[in-house]
């Protein structure tokens, strides 16, 4: 079963009523939050959504403008996502907004980006879009170290109704051969993970809990340590002990 998670904003806060972060715990194996935009827009819930989702397999995600300096940009996002351990929390680059730049500028200063995260937390962000977008805006040559969350949703039905989740695997963008989440749906209920917005966005990774544990560094089993002989010893006494007593 492909691990379920939510990505959220100020517009999945209403009323100013908080989200309930045990139903969310409970109900989601990852979450994106949102930080802001470009370098001059920061989402004014994102610190607060930040340190209630804290324990959980948590990525901050970056609206990118392509015509602006990427430092600028990198250097506003990191001053928004903290405090962030990066050995299990994850960056991603929202690429979405294409404006007049041309494919060589968006593919150069998405390329900027990673380079800065790499050389900051150790990790390439992950690629937010969808495949039609990426066809015609982005040159995922040269990018093709990038893991993706790519967006692609049925129809949605008509307010109130919940429209289904769309079924995995994403359509890939061309060139691209692989995905990490899929975003499969805008119109999930948001009272089911305890979100006070009525929809919110779902998503889906591929892979288990297990490999979402993973991806967050919170997957690694802990070597099994060798005895020493004393240690073989004291506990061939403490064996031959229970032994006795039971005997006796």
């Amino acid at each position: 079963m492909n691990a379920f998670g939510i990505d959220i904003s100020k517009w999945n806060i209403k009323d100013n009523k908080t989200p309930d972060w045990s139903q969310v715990k409970a109900s989601c194996n990852f979450i994106a939050i949102r930080s802001g935009v470009s370098w001059g827009y920061t989402d004014p819930w994102f610190t607060h959504n930040w340190q209630g989702a804290q324990g959980m397999c948590r990525t901050a995600y970056h609206v990118i403008y392509f015509g602006e300096d990427a430092t600028k940009q990198m250097d506003a996002m990191f001053k928004i996502v903290q405090p962030a351990d990066w050995k299990h929390d994850r960056l991603v680059l929202d690429l979405e907004v294409a404006a007049d730049n041309s494919k060589a500028k968006i593919t150069s200063t998405t390329r900027d980006c990673m380079n800065i995260i790499r050389s900051r937390t150790g990790m390439y962000p992950i690629l937010y879009s969808r495949a039609s977008w990426v066809n015609q805006y982005l040159d995922v040559g040269g990018i093709d170290d990038a893991d993706w969350w790519l967006a692609q949703y049925k129809y949605a039905l008509p307010y109130p109704l919940f429209t289904p989740e769309a079924s995995s695997p994403p359509t890939l963008p061309n060139g691209v051969t692989d995905w990490l989440i899929h975003q499969t749906g805008e119109k999930y209920s948001g009272k089911e993970v305890g979100v006070s917005s009525y929809y919110v966005d779902s998503n889906r990774w591929n892979g288990d809990t297990i490999d979402v544990l993973k991806y967050f560094g919170h997957g690694e089993v802990e070597p099994e340590v060798p005895m020493t002989l004393e240690e073989h010893v004291a506990d061939l006494d403490r064996r031959v002990t229970v032994l006795e007593g039971l005997n006796g």
